[in-house]
């Protein structure tokens, strides 16, 4: 198994692969890790020449391949399971770039994405946007097996936006999700054509605009939109309380072998009064179309809020989402306790059919501009499986 990450000394498992590479200040170093079969020892480990290392695959050979940032730059390596260096590249502008997600190919073509500062990103000549738009703006990269840049693009508009999870489909395409307050966020067969209305325009947010969800498929040469849309959420329903959403994001994608995909995310609420209430974690379905389907909260009465880290999708078409909440649904299990920062663990068993349990009237076409709310219901997804103290932070399965 793969680990990688940040620490914040040096770890001697770390040096003993290749020594002198960690830092010896107290600084953060990112790093890579391939543990043994039981979890109980290392195969080998070692620090990267970068500040955090966001994420790691497994490419088909069995080699990790990790993403990492450091100065506003990416990295991209590449190890065997020897913990022999098969490639260590950079890649980004002359401003800062910030990584967010990473995902493989069926053919170990590898996707990165971000947000962007920098109006010189490498490689945008045959992509969706070739300039960068006028705002902050989210990303999409794509490198050979060997980690030597195809193609990027820009995802963006007149108003912030990050790229935050990407994973492909078995036809090549990519889907990226994330958050934006762009009026002219690029769309394309859109669910939803417009932003969520800012719900206090007198207190004066930027723009007077909400940071809103999407979710965004691309053709494989990251070249053209298959469909691109907005996806927001109304009120919660949190007795006795006004609030009202002024942030969301998706955060992770997952899709399945029919082209349906399943977004995991956030949304941030407050009281008119600025009152903070809480962060509800949601999973949301669209099907090969990107129109939504079925859609959860996670848990519908946080305290200070509930997160959601991991999504992934098992041979046998389950989905199994992790995160913590602040107030945990215990049951009668004694072991459980309604603590802050719980882990949970949720299991889909067949997403395809959770999918199409949406309510038939969220299927219809809307007309241009007609918002559509593709969140339902308002209880836990099937069981919490196992509670354990800690945040929990991703889910993954090992291609075999």
């Amino acid at each position: 198994m793969f680990v990688a990450g940040r620490t914040y000394g040096i770890i001697p498992e770390h040096e003993a692969t290749y020594p002198g590479m960690c830092l010896s200040d107290p600084g953060s170093t990112a790093f890579l890790s391939l543990l043994a079969d039981d979890g109980g020892s290392f195969v080998f480990s070692t620090c990267l020449p970068a500040d955090e290392a966001v994420a790691v695959e497994v490419s088909q050979a069995g080699d990790g391949v990790v993403a990492a940032q450091n100065g506003g730059q990416l990295f991209l390596g590449s190890y065997l399971d020897t913990g022999v260096q098969e490639f260590l590249w950079h890649w980004g502008g002359s401003s800062e770039e910030e990584i967010f997600d990473m995902t493989l190919s069926v053919n170990d073509w590898i996707i990165v994405v971000g947000q962007t500062e920098s109006i010189d990103l490498p490689n945008t000549t045959s992509g969706l946007q070739s300039e960068k738009p006028p705002a902050a703006s989210g990303f999409v990269a794509k490198f050979n097996p060997s980690g030597l840049p195809v193609v990027a693009t820009y995802l963006g508009g007149d108003g912030l936006t990050e790229a935050i999870g990407v994973a492909t489909g078995f036809d090549g395409g990519v889907y990226v999700t994330g958050t934006t307050e762009a009026e002219d966020f690029p769309l394309k067969n859109a669910a939803r054509k417009k932003l969520r209305e800012s719900p206090w325009p007198e207190l004066g947010w930027p723009w007077g605009r909400v940071s809103t969800p999407f979710l965004t498929k691309l053709d494989s040469g990251l070249g053209s939109l298959v469909y691109s849309t907005y996806f927001i959420k109304e009120k919660l329903p949190i007795d006795g309380h006004d609030e009202v959403v002024d942030h969301e994001e998706g955060r992770k994608v997952v899709v399945d072998k029919a082209g349906n995909a399943y977004v995991i995310g956030m949304s941030q609420t407050y009281t008119q009064s600025n009152y903070y209430v809480g962060v509800f974690a949601w999973v949301a379905g669209f099907d090969k179309w990107g129109w939504p389907g079925n859609s959860r909260i996670l848990n519908p009465t946080p305290t200070h809020g509930d997160e959601v880290y991991g999504i992934a999708l098992s041979d046998d078409n389950a989905l199994h989402i992790v995160g913590h909440a602040d107030l945990l649904w215990c049951g009668s299990d004694p072991a459980c306790t309604e603590s802050d920062m719980n882990l949970y663990g949720v299991r889909i068993d067949d997403a395809a059919e959770w999918l199409a349990k949406a309510d038939p009237a969220q299927r219809k076409c809307p007309a241009v501009g007609e918002p559509v709310n593709i969140y339902t219901g308002n209880t836990w997804l099937d069981q919490v499986d196992t509670v354990i103290p800690g945040p929990g932070r991703g889910v993954s399965f090992i291609r075999s």
